[in-house]
């Protein structure tokens, strides 16, 4: 064997080692390139004119080496298998990693033809020795294969990293047009509670009907009457009927509001009784309605409502409340 074969040996030798050690640190399938790459290079070696000079107890130490290469070779394939397995379970846009796997697999099935071609003709060293230049060809083109494969995960790594980016840019959009839906909505119910202001009682009750049937009430009447025993609008929901006294105020509503719907839900036999402002109640209010079961709107519930129903009819800020 001449110093240059000596020397090419050698050096692919150690590239198909460092190759194995790569792939099985990383867990990828060069760690299987490497070991045909080193089957291959050993073969060479067996098929040398130094070779023919061994005995047969150095031919059967080969033919051991050989069988544990195979080994590895198959160890290597069941963590490939496992490797599959795992790229199966990711998500949905790794699914072009999954189809790259694919064809490394093919690959690797070609090249595993190959070595089956190269181990039949073991036994015709003189032949392989002629081949060797062959051999060295068909080891640069694995070298490039994995490359190749290198660069193509390396994009699909890339392309993963930009779908991230353009989905988080996507989030922060609707995030900024929700903040710019929920600032309008606040200046439209601010507007619609100043307008309440200046509202006497009659057209907060019908404004309240109004509100009422963009919360799912149903048969609302609004009493209109001096003498309407303490309930100002009627509604029915869910099979209840409900009764509510409402309060257009400038200050806190205290104790009569809740002792008025009281009696009127009594008087008209109401399932529930509700006191509606659109300002505050006092803690006295406050307390006397737990006590009796009174249902508390306020302004903030106020507020919610105006924004249920702006939400479902933007024209609703136009609502003329002189009459329901």
């Amino acid at each position: 064997m001449t110093f240059f074969n000596k020397f090419t040996l050698i050096f692919f030798t150690a590239l198909s080692v460092l190759t194995i050690i790569i792939g099985v640190a990383n867990n990828t399938p060069l760690a299987i390139v490497g070991t045909i790459s080193l089957f291959g290079v050993v073969s060479l070696y067996f098929k040398s004119k130094e070779f023919l000079a061994v005995d047969k107890e150095k031919l059967y130490k080969l033919h051991v080496t050989l069988e544990e290469l195979e080994q590895q070779k198959n160890d290597l394939l069941t963590k490939k298998a496992a490797l599959e397995v795992l790229v199966a379970n990711n998500e949905e846009k790794l699914t072009k990693l999954a189809t790259e796997n694919n064809k490394i697999s093919t690959t690797l099935k070609s090249k595993e033809e190959e070595k089956n071609i190269l181990v039949e003709k073991t036994a015709d060293l003189q032949q392989a020795v002629a081949q060797s230049e062959n051999l060295s060809a068909t080891l640069t083109t694995l070298q490039n294969d994995i490359e190749s494969q290198q660069l193509i995960y390396q994009n699909l790594q890339s392309d993963i990293e930009r779908m991230k980016n353009e989905h988080q840019t996507v989030i922060e959009r609707v995030e900024r047009s929700k903040k710019k839906i929920e600032y309008v909505d606040n200046l439209l119910t601010d507007f619609e509670l100043e307008k309440i202001k200046n509202m006497d009682g009659i057209a907060f009750e019908n404004y309240t009907a109004k509100l009422l049937e963009f919360s799912g009430f149903e048969n609302i009447q609004v009493s209109q009457a001096s003498n309407d025993q303490g309930i100002d609008v009627f509604a029915e929901k869910n099979g209840l009927k409900y009764g509510i006294q409402c309060k257009c105020y400038s200050s806190p509503v205290g104790n009569k509001a809740v002792q008025e719907v009281i009696a009127g839900a009594l008087f008209f036999k109401l399932d529930e009784r509700i006191v509606l402002t659109n300002n505050f109640f006092t803690p006295s209010a406050k307390d006397l309605a737990r006590k009796t079961n009174v249902v508390l709107w306020d302004q903030l519930s106020l507020k919610n409502m105006i924004s249920i129903a702006i939400s479902i009819d933007p024209e609703f800020s136009n609502y003329e409340a002189s009459s329901y």
